[in-house]
């Protein structure tokens, strides 16, 4: 009778083996699909750390000389163009005139006001001229005759120290004479008569020569008086002229104060190109729109862009940027190249930039960048590109492997990013 499920034959062969251990060989396929999916890794694998993902913004902007572009306003006033003394794409030099505007104002009976009191301070200035050109006609008159008096007053002062001079010599020997015969006649040797005839004569000299002294002081005080009188007389007369002069200069003064209100002329404030002229003689002006752009000499132009805040961080100087200028559509004419070249410090808030032809809705930096090329390339010729110009331009503000933007989210638990 048999025990157990198998028979004693099964399990003697089942414990038998075979010498070594079994290998079991692939089939040829499963071979190739292996390696196939291992070289695919690989790629995969190499591609992940060698690609690279940037993140890019993109920003407006315009062309611009480096030196910039100055546009000219009717300055406070307004008015008619009166007389244009330039033309678009003339060479000025800085301060040369570039046009006259006329803002006189008009009166009832159709005259101009500002003309009407051109013209009665003008009578004004003429009467006064005339009135400081007499004046001074009549002071080197007076001057000369000033000089003249005291030339005559120093002439008759030394005839009458000389004239002293003589008479008292006759005083001393009348006096000499009058006293000998005064002796004589005590001894009774000469008569009476002859000693009061020689004392008669004595006193008569000496009242001549008091009349001299007396003439001589009253013109040595003469001469004192006119020479005080020449020596003020400069200073009285500046003192005349002073305030006719000063009358004269008012006058002067309100004249060109409504000139200048009523006719000022526009000057070019640097040396450049006059471009966008957008007035003619006779026409009407405000002092909100400008009148004309003055390009500078040197017409290379660069890159401005308006790069918003949140942006702005990775932007580095030398940074290569791709533009797409508005004027040359990128599907026909391609990107073009540029480069950074500085960045403003300070941001710029909307309405703080003028004249842009970019609108600003949002705080951003201004940055200037250097073009690769001043021209573009368009069927067959080389187009210069003119300031003024709009584009939108792509920045790198940050460059990964793909290995590091799949595991971002992991980097950014630990900081690294």
């Amino acid at each position: 009778m048999r025990k157990g499920l198998f028979r004693q034959q099964a399990l003697a062969f089942q414990n038998s083996r075979l010498q070594g251990d079994i290998l079991l060989i692939p089939k040829l396929s499963m071979q190739v699909i292996v390696s196939l999916l291992l070289a695919w890794l690989a790629v995969v694998t190499w591609y992940l750390f060698s690609s690279h993902y940037s993140r890019q913004t993109t920003v407006t902007g315009w062309l611009e000389p480096p030196q910039g572009v100055i546009r000219l306003y009717a300055d406070a006033n307004s008015g008619n163009v009166q007389r244009l003394l330039v033309k678009d794409g003339q060479r000025v030099e800085k301060g040369q005139p570039l046009m006259i505007i006329d803002s006189a104002s008009q009166m009832a009976s159709g005259g101009s006001l500002e003309n009407t009191l051109l013209d009665e301070y003008q009578k004004q200035i003429a009467l006064l001229s005339s009135q400081i050109a007499r004046i001074k006609t009549i002071n080197k008159r007076k001057f000369a005759q000033l000089k003249n008096t005291i030339a005559s007053l120093e002439q008759d002062l030394t005839q009458l120290k000389d004239l002293k001079l003589l008479t008292q010599e006759r005083l001393n020997i009348a006096k000499e004479q009058q006293e000998a015969i005064s002796k004589l006649a005590s001894h009774q040797n000469v008569a009476q008569q002859e000693s009061r005839s020689a004392r008669a004569s004595y006193l008569s000299i000496l009242q001549e020569l008091k009349q001299l002294e007396r003439e001589y002081l009253s013109n040595a005080q003469a001469l004192e008086e006119k020479q005080l009188l020449l020596v003020q007389f400069p200073a009285e007369s500046a003192n005349t002229l002073a305030g006719l002069q000063s009358s004269l200069s008012d006058i002067n003064q309100r004249v060109a104060q409504i000139s200048s209100q009523s006719r000022h002329v526009i000057k070019a404030s640097m040396s450049g190109i006059v471009s966008n002229l957008q007035v003619n003689e006779g026409q009407y002006v405000g002092n909100n729109l400008p009148l004309l752009t003055l390009l500078p000499f040197d017409l290379k132009i660069e890159a401005r862009m308006l790069i918003p805040v949140r942006a702005a961080g990775f932007v580095q100087q030398g940074q290569p940027i791709d533009l797409r200028y508005d004027a040359f559509p990128y599907q026909k004419f391609g990107l073009h190249k540029g480069k950074v070249t500085a960045m403003s410090n300070t941001v710029i808030l909307p309405g703080e930039l003028t004249n842009s032809p970019v609108a600003v809705n949002e705080p951003v930096y201004l940055v200037r960048a250097q073009l690769e090329d001043q021209q573009v390339t368009a069927f067959g010729n080389q187009v210069p590109l003119k300031s003024g110009m709009t584009f939108s331009a792509d920045i790198t503000l940050a460059e990964r492997t793909l290995v590091e933007w799949l595991f971002e989210p992991l980097l950014s638990l630990t900081g690294r990013l």
